[in-house]
């Protein structure tokens, strides 16, 4: 070689060295993203295998990520503002597509903006986000959230995704509020898992806003919320509460899972499976909300309490939704008035309602193999309004109050109610103040009323006991064209046949082949 060529080989060789001495011991690079190893004990991430069909189309839509360079950057909250903006909580420079962030010890008073695709956000062991939020952008996607434990305050919710194909998983958030919007988990976004975390929620209970407004049909304070179309949230562990000197209005609200949709989109294949959500203490309380313009939701397999003072309901679901399932799910409900209102409704405990509160009606639901379990000054073990071609059968229904009602059903035609288990009772000397249901309060097994024609009431098994002697078995009213047959039927002292009323000018009413114990005993003999 020539001293030319002697020189830019040695002046090479100094770049070279120079550059790899420069690495930090933190900045581990990585080849792929599958070789990124997360240490600690508390590190792995957790998806659950039941979300293969959200799984499958989640990598059909989200952005590749395989086989492109990732790093892996171990942060505290010391060096946090060499990858995040300290005044907004943007990923700096040095954050790019699919690397992963480890996150180690306490972060205060910090803000995680995951603003680039693929990008997985870590806790390690005891790491912990104290009044501190994580935003995943639009401009994200394929993202994970995992082994994170935030409690933070002062925000409108603990984590919010707007990205496709994101993964939240494993965390452990808390968040509380007095005043304001407070949710745990907000996901706006398509193929998303929510899954395996523990979401506390303390917050307001502010009136809803039905129809108009920025928060229309919301609720103020709630655990988990989707509004995306291929979405799972199964596994988590979801409490609600109001909040010490929290504002409480008398129509106050406050959910644990809520799924909203939209008329321009109709969010499609949402799962809700294998939570435990327990709301309480607000003057009205949901534990699972599935509202307006959705379509092929399934509820099942959850575990629900709901207590309150003034309205309870373990699980609804109406405004034009379609195609849907509530199965297999236990349901507890526990409703009395803390404090007399003159002019109060009466506390009424709900067990699982479809239904339309002023939208379009829903049509084929199927509410099947659920334990319902309630007590209440009023109860309603199902309610059903202006839901049309459903089934609801196999539910097991026990109701305790001084009005218990198994099955209660309005101006909805075309509906099977078949082979549900339902024990009531009730007592109905004692006054009730007014309530603004359709269905009045009754000591009845199934009631079905108003243009409800075409219903089947069949297979059930009711036992109805009023202390008062006024219980029913089935009851039909105003409306035509319905069966009661094959059911086995006591109300105090009424059996099979005589346990069901019929009112009167009613056309093609059929009442068959009701029996009770007591004629099947009476047969043998």
């Amino acid at each position: 070689m020539n001293k030319r060529t002697h020189i830019l080989f040695a002046v090479s060789l100094i770049v070279l060295i120079v550059t790899l001495g420069a690495v930090s011991a933190n900045d581990e690079s990585q080849t792929t993203d599958q070789q990124i190893q997360l240490q600690g004990d508390n590190t792995d991430i957790i998806v659950s295998d039941n979300v293969e069909k959200t799984s499958n189309q989640q990598l059909d839509t989200a952005k590749e990520t395989k086989n492109i360079k990732s790093a892996t950057y171990t942060i505290t909250n010391d060096n946090y503002g060499g990858y995040f903006s300290p005044e907004d909580g943007t990923t700096t420079k040095k954050v790019q597509a699919n690397d992963t962030i480890r996150l180690s010890g306490e972060f205060i008073d910090r803000e995680f903006l995951i603003d680039k695709p693929g990008i997985k956000l870590i806790g390690t062991k005891g790491s912990l986000i104290t009044n501190g939020q994580i935003f995943i952008t639009e401009d994200a996607g394929n993202n994970t959230i995992a082994n994170i434990t935030l409690n933070t305050t002062g925000f409108e919710n603990a984590i919010f995704n707007e990205a496709e194909g994101v993964k939240i998983t494993n965390n452990n958030i808390t968040i509380t509020n007095t005043d304001g919007i407070t949710e745990g988990i907000k996901n706006e976004a398509n193929n998303v898992i929510i899954s395996n975390n523990i979401v506390n929620v303390s917050g307001p209970a502010i009136e809803i806003t039905w129809g108009s407004g920025e928060r229309e049909d919301l609720p103020y304070t709630l655990g988990i919320y989707t509004s995306g179309s291929n979405s799972t949230i199964e596994n988590n562990k979801v409490f609600a509460t109001l909040a010490k000197d929290a504002v409480n209005d008398n129509y106050g609200t406050i959910d644990g899972i809520e799924v909203q949709g939209d008329i321009s989109s109709v969010p499609y294949n949402i799962t809700i499976r294998n939570n435990t959500v327990n709301v309480t203490d607000g003057r009205f309380v949901y534990a699972i909300n599935v509202l307006r313009c959705l379509t092929d939701v399934k509820v099942v397999n959850n575990k629900v309490s709901a207590y309150g003072e003034r309205y309870v309901d373990g699980i609804q679901m109406g405004n034009n939704v379609t195609n849907s399932i509530i199965e297999n799910n236990d349901v507890y409900g526990y409703c009395f008035n803390k404090t007399v209102f003159a002019d109060d409704n009466e506390a009424i405990g709900f067990g699982i309602i479809t239904t339309c509160m002023g939208g379009s009606s829903s049509n084929n639901i199927t509410v099947k193999n659920n334990r319902i379990v309630l007590n209440s000054t009023i109860t309603y073990g199902i309610e059903v309004f202006k839901c049309y071609n459903s089934t609801y059968t196999q539910n097991n229904i026990t109701g305790e109050g001084l009005y218990s009602m198994g099955i209660g059903s309005s101006r909805c035609g075309d509906n099977n109610y078949t082979n549900n288990e339902i024990n009531l009772t009730g007592n109905s000397l004692n006054t009730v103040n007014y309530i603004v249901e359709d269905i009045r309060p009754a000591n009845t097994g199934i009631h079905i009323q108003i243009e409800a024609d075409n219903t089947i009431v069949s297979g059930n098994n009711i036992r109805v006991y009023d202390k008062q002697n006024r219980s029913m078995g089935v009851t039909v009213e105003s409306t035509n064209n319905t069966i009661v047959k094959n059911n086995d039927l006591v109300a105090n002292n009424l059996y099979g046949d005589n346990a069901v009323k019929v009112g009167k000018n009613l056309n093609n009413i059929t009442v068959f082949n009701n029996t009770s114990p007591y004629d099947k005993k009476d047969a043998i003999i």
